[in-house]
């Protein structure tokens, strides 16, 4: 199997617009701590990224055959296990 490359988080704001943050391999800058994943803001510089796991839509592996997709509940359980 294939080593990730990038995933691609897609998530619902405040206002329930949808957005997109690419997420590169080694990038230790995204965590998940306390039931929300924070990273740098790609949109706006200087801005933490604070995204609730219930507002995550979908994670996209894309260094898999054929992708790997988990949705915020297969998430959650990821959070918990580690």
């Amino acid at each position: 199997m294939a080593k990730p490359i990038a995933q691609r988080i897609w998530y619902m704001d405040e206002q329930d617009k949808r957005h997109e943050v690419v997420v590169r391999q080694g990038d230790s800058r995204f965590r998940i701590e306390g039931g929300v994943i924070r990273g740098p803001d790609s949109e706006r510089p200087d801005v933490t990224l604070s995204v609730p796991l219930h507002r995550l839509l979908i994670i996209e592996d894309h260094a898999t055959q054929g992708g790997e997709y988990v949705d915020a509940d297969g998430l959650r359980r990821r959070a918990k296990e580690s």
